[in-house]
């Protein structure tokens, strides 16, 4: 070997190595100070100038007295940092919410527990937190009657599904952040793309042993928008473990349908149910069983809305299902009572037949009137009338003539009193109205006779 062959070797090897050596020189020079050193103990051997002085070394900064810490600051810190507390629970669980030694002046008052995610958890008012589907939902308390009393959160209960392994969790995670396609691809390096359609914005990838395919479709921004899955066969059994994953998921809809079904999630907005994700279970007519979960075509649309438009859960996931028709579905939905105004009831204490007595009147005195045209009844019923007045007179003592009420003599007008100048007198302070021909006397002898004909 001559040395222009070794010469050749060894530019070669420095071009081949000279990215490698660049950047290694700039990691030294930039993360060390070694490059610094090196300059410095050349400088030394060929005595080419000063050395580097060594920097000096930091001054110590005066020590700062402790500030001691004091229970109201303590009590601060709590309140701020810790006066929440997370905790994590399974779908099914219960938890017993209670108040903390803080909140000893909440326990002199009646208390309503409340959740701010009902679809995740519900707490009764007793304080029992019961799990329902995955999410998260913060738990706190109200002094009932308390107008401005706004809340106090107590807790932040995350629930989380039982089976932690499903594999459908991954893609739900990416669907409800609305990961971008980067993001996305990113994640699931592992599967190997089979198809892609640039103008639908959908790719299809290989799957694993739950699922043949899975098919992703991205919005017009990018982001994550349905998901298709093209499961494996199975039997009636792992047909119901798969509607029990899904169940801790979302809520499933009473639908009328065959070979298909339909589940949604919500979340509380404004007092109404707004829904954000759904998700479809599928058997094709050539024997394929097909998982669609994709976000709510709408934003901000309430669950009347979802329901009503039932049929455009499997619809919007034509791209993704070439050659399928969407299945006939309806949504069974329960339609709540109007509020009518109840009937005005009367009180306890009033008796229901309070007006008996003025119909009975009527009617007495309609049976009292004599019909016109009578004939010859009408003299006989006066007379009988009359006897009985005549009875009645001599068996009522009031009825009595003045004879027989003074002792059998009439005073003379002498021996009367005079009551002119009285009335007069009366008169002049005050007069009262005189009383119209609608107004009962009831110190009349007829209005004497009429009552008592009524009672009896």
């Amino acid at each position: 070997m001559d040395t222009s062959l070794i010469l050749q070797y060894y530019a070669t090897l420095n071009l081949v190595t000279l990215p490698v050596n660049a950047l290694a020189l700039l990691y030294l020079y930039k993360k060390t100070n070694l490059i610094d050193k090196f300059n410095d103990w050349l400088d030394r051997v060929l005595r080419l100038g000063d050395p580097i002085p060594a920097p000096p070394a930091p001054e110590k900064d005066a020590e700062e007295e402790p500030v001691e810490e004091t229970f109201t600051d303590k009590e601060k810190y709590l309140q701020e940092k810790r006066g929440v507390s997370s905790l994590r629970i399974k779908v099914g669980d219960l938890y017993y919410c209670r108040l903390s030694s803080r909140f000893t002046s909440s326990k002199m008052y009646s208390l309503d527990w409340y959740s701010r995610n009902k679809f995740v958890g519900d707490v009764s008012e007793d304080g029992v937190f019961t799990a329902f589907h995955t999410g998260k939902a913060n738990v706190g308390y109200q002094e009932r009657g308390n107008s401005i009393d706004n809340g106090n959160e107590m807790y932040e209960i995350e629930v989380v599904p039982t089976d932690p392994q499903w594999f459908g969790d991954e893609y739900i995670q990416m669907l409800a952040c609305r990961n971008k396609k980067d993001v996305v691809l990113s994640r699931i390096l592992d599967r190997r793309i089979l198809s892609e359609n640039i103008v639908s914005h959908v790719v299809v990838f290989s799957g694993k042993k739950q699922y043949k395919t899975v098919t992703l479709q991205f919005n017009m921004f990018g982001e994550l928008d349905k998901i298709l899955f093209e499961l494996n066969e199975c039997d009636d059994t792992k047909d119901k473990k798969m509607s029990e994953q899904l169940l801790e998921r979302f809520d499933e809809a009473d639908i009328e349908a065959e070979d298909i079904k339909i589940w949604f999630n919500t979340i509380t907005n404004s007092q109404r149910d707004d829904v954000q994700e759904y998700a479809f279970l599928r058997r094709t007519d050539d024997g394929r069983r097909l998982l669609g979960i994709g976000a709510m075509w709408r934003e901000d649309a309430d669950l009347e809305e979802f329901l009503e438009n039932i049929q455009m859960a499997e619809k919007n996931f034509s791209d993704l299902m070439p050659g399928i028709e969407p299945a006939e579905v309806e949504a069974k939905i329960e339609v709540e009572p109007e509020n009518q105004p109840a009937a005005v009831q009367p009180a306890n204490n009033v008796p229901s037949n309070v007006n008996k007595p003025e119909q009975e009147n009527k009617a007495t005195s309609e049976e009292t009137q004599l019909p016109e045209n009578s004939g010859k009844e009408q003299p006989e019923e006066n007379e009988s009338s009359v006897a009985e007045d005549e009875d009645n007179t001599e068996e009522n003592p009031s009825s009595e003539s003045p004879e027989e009420n003074t002792g059998g003599s009439i005073p003379d007008d002498d021996d009367l009193p005079d009551t002119e100048g009285q009335n007069e007198e009366e008169e002049e302070e005050g007069e009262e109205d005189p009383v119209d021909g609608n107004t009962l006397d009831f110190d009349a002898e007829d209005t004497l006779r009429a009552i008592g004909d009524f009672n009896e």
